[in-house]
């Protein structure tokens, strides 16, 4: 075998290369605590301060009459939308996300995207019900 061939089979092979992908995507992550499942990758989606505070924007409008803050929620809940389903419909022309779904540092955001959808529905029907209420009185 010549030393082409061994250096094309060698790099198919995992390597170093390959777990700098999960360094840059989960850095608290290692290989020991095993591959991330649907669950594991909810918690860590939504341990992201950014998405939290979103949510929270989101219960004070749902929680608050005003329309300023009943907006604020809508609009919060879609970010968070767009933001949790970002690599279930947006393609990856580098492949860092296969990379890393490969290695097992990442998996597919199903879950959180389920819940962002559904906290995207409860501030659209809270919304438009109070706006129909208020119009009523």
């Amino acid at each position: 075998m010549g030393p082409l061939r061994r250096g094309l089979i060698l790099a198919l092979l995992p390597a170093p290369a390959m777990a700098d992908v999960c360094e840059q995507l989960r850095p608290m992550w290692s290989p020991d605590k095993g591959t991330v499942n649907i669950w594991t990758e909810a918690a860590y989606v939504f341990a992201n301060p950014m998405l939290f505070v979103m949510l929270l924007i989101v219960l004070m409008g749902s929680f608050y009459r005003h329309i300023a803050w009943q907006m604020a929620g809508i609009i919060s809940a879609s970010f968070v939308l767009l933001l949790v389903s970002t690599r279930l419909w947006a393609k990856d022309p580098d492949g860092i996300w296969a990379l890393g779904q490969a290695e097992g540092c990442i998996a597919p955001p199903i879950v959180p995207t389920v819940f962002a959808a559904g906290v995207m529905l409860f501030a659209l029907i809270r919304a438009v019900r109070r706006i129909r209420n208020r119009r009523k009185t």
